[in-house]
């Protein structure tokens, strides 16, 4: 998947670090589409990439909107085609 093999995922998880609140905000909206659809193990791989700190809030970013950005990124590394295909 070009997110990964690309270093798309590395260079975004590196903006979700960044001290620019735009840039942290930017970086799980653009993670979050590619996420949504792909197989389990793209997932895995891309989550191992980006790791769980980039991901914890500081208070300053719920005013950037981070917590919602980082909330659907979430959901989308959740959210598997197998489940939603056998009705779970």
């Amino acid at each position: 998947m070009p997110i990964l093999e690309q270093g798309i995922a590395t260079r975004l998880s590196r903006l979700l670090r960044s001290f620019s609140g735009e840039f942290r905000l930017d970086a799980p909206y653009r993670l979050k589409d590619p996420v949504y659809k792909c197989p389990p193990e793209t997932k895995r791989a891309i989550m191992t990439e980006v790791g769980w700190p980039p991901l914890d809030m500081h208070p300053d970013d719920a005013a950037a909107g981070l917590r919602g950005q980082a909330f659907y990124l979430l959901w989308n590394f959740a959210n598997c085609e197998e489940r939603r295909q056998s009705g779970v």
